[in-house]
């Protein structure tokens, strides 16, 4: 690594850990304690140091001390399943590093296991689907979960829940984001009238039909899935081809099923670099040639768009630089990509430029703020394999 993006790394590092303090009672993997416990765990992991230690063992005393007061929905980015994605991401990376709560803490994350498994048994018919706060999250976590028996049991009850929830057509399954789950729902953002009554198709990683297609792919690729799950995979990724944008759009998805249809942005969340992402691990779990030639031309297609068209007005990994940064540099390790080869250096140049100390107000957090902006530089040119478990296996982006 070059020592000046250390140096922006350290920078980020100390930015992060001096807000902190402050995210508490906010435990979550979005934009609270666990999202600021996966980037120390990741730093530590490239370069350990005792200074890293420390400030992990701080911060795990917070989720500790704190959890006993909570009330916590189960979703991952959300809730209670980013939390225990955290503790077994510290327990992959080193279990000594959960110092005297190692096992009461994995003696919780058992019994929360079996929380979650009945809660998705008892899911219904609409309920959300999605990976920030749904039923994909929780099949996310279990790509983290250390005990491989729980691990199978906590992905193949979210598949069953995503299989009962599915809408099923003659040769392709799809999912609807019930109204009360359109994001922004719930935090005082009117939704259109007729999406709260009828809701809407998502097509996004965060929120749509993308999500579940990643984590099929992922839990496949790893042994967690049922007999099933290949051609559930494949169902979702036929419904997922027939939604393209008319030519004349920048993007060849749009982000939502809503009339009318329109371009969608470059990003994690929405948009084709998403979207290309999830294909890509779905090439490589279904061994499909042809999907793995179709992604790519995707993406090339994407990049060659205007800039202005990609809507990069933010640092974080959700839907700013810092994630174009993270996909592009993933992907481009499995293909010959020289458009996000460009792409990517221009935004680590950008990102370089982040914020001195008390410069901005942007939170510490994970998702949006620059705990995911510090992880996002930070990661060597080597991917991590996927029987290691990357950290990023929350975004679906690991391997």
């Amino acid at each position: 690594m070059m020592p000046t993006i250390d140096n922006d790394i350290a920078r980020l590092e100390l930015l992060v850990q001096a807000r902190a303090p402050s995210l508490a009672p906010n435990l979550g993997l979005a934009s609270g304690v666990a999202g600021v416990v996966l980037m120390q765990a990741r730093l530590y992991q490239l370069r350990p140091t005792a200074a890293r230690r420390e400030c992990i063992a701080r911060l795990v005393a917070d989720l500790v001390a704190h959890l006993p007061r909570q009330h916590l929905a189960p979703g991952l980015w959300t809730g209670l399943a980013g939390i225990l994605y955290a503790f077994e991401f510290v327990r992959r990376v080193d279990p000594a590093l959960l110092g005297d709560d190692g096992d009461d803490i994995a003696g919780f994350v058992l019994d929360m296991d079996a929380v979650l498994c009945q809660f998705m048994r008892n899911a219904p018919g609409d309920a959300n689907y999605d990976l920030i706060s749904g039923i994909s999250g929780l099949g996310a976590y279990a790509l983290m979960r250390t005990d491989r028996t729980a691990a199978q049991a906590i992905f193949q009850a979210a598949e069953h829940a995503l299989g009962t929830a599915a809408e099923r057509g003659h040769d392709s399954w799809t999912w609807k984001t019930a109204g009360k789950h359109i994001p922004g729902n719930g935090s005082g953002q009117q939704q259109p009238q007729q999406q709260q009554r009828d809701g809407r198709y998502d097509l996004g990683v965060a929120h749509g039909v993308a999500g579940v297609i990643g984590l099929l792919s992922l839990g496949l690729r790893v042994g967690l899935g049922s007999p099933d799950t290949g051609t559930m995979l494949r169902y979702a990724i036929d419904w997922l081809l027939a939604q393209e944008n008319p030519p004349a759009a920048h993007s060849r998805f749009p982000s939502t099923l809503t009339a009318p249809a329109g371009s969608s942005r470059l990003g994690w969340c929405y948009g084709d670099l998403g979207i290309a992402m999830v294909l890509a691990a779905a090439a490589q779990a279904l061994d499909d040639l042809r999907l793995d030639t179709y992604w790519q031309t995707l993406l090339e297609a994407r990049l060659r768009q205007p800039d202005s068209s990609f809507v990069l007005d933010s640092p974080g990994l959700c839907h700013g630089k810092s994630g174009v940064v993270h996909l592009l540099a993933g992907l481009a390790r499995r293909a010959d990509l020289p458009a996000a080869t460009a792409l990517t250096a221009r935004l680590r140049a950008e990102l370089a430029h982040a914020p001195k100390e008390g410069d901005d107000g942007r939170g510490a957090g994970l998702l949006e703020g620059w705990a995911g902006v510090a992880l996002a530089l930070a990661e060597p040119d080597e991917s991590t394999p996927l029987s290691a478990r990357p950290w990023d296996l929350c975004l679906l982006a690991g391997g």
